[in-house]
């Protein structure tokens, strides 16, 4: 429930943060911050005053698969092999 009541928040709050914001916003945080993915997603977790926990719904495919390649180069982050069955 309170996830829910987060996100409804940021969606609905004055300064605008949506689906479609938040990925803008972490792509102009890496590129002017030369920041990775993890931590670009942070930073602006931090300065919107989210909860890390509470932007997966915010986060695109796109912005997800940057993250996690990310996570793969620093070893936070088993690669999974596909096996062919």
């Amino acid at each position: 429930i309170r996830s829910v009541q987060v996100l409804k928040k940021i969606v609905d709050s004055d300064f605008g943060i949506n689906n479609k914001s938040f990925p803008l916003l972490i792509e102009e945080t890496v590129k002017h911050k030369r920041l990775n993915y993890i931590d670009a997603t942070i930073d602006v977790c931090k300065t919107y005053d989210i909860d890390p926990r509470d932007c997966k719904r915010l986060i695109n495919k796109n912005i997800k698969e940057k993250i996690e390649r990310d996570a793969l180069i620093v070893n936070a982050l088993k690669y999974k092999k596909k096996t062919v069955v």
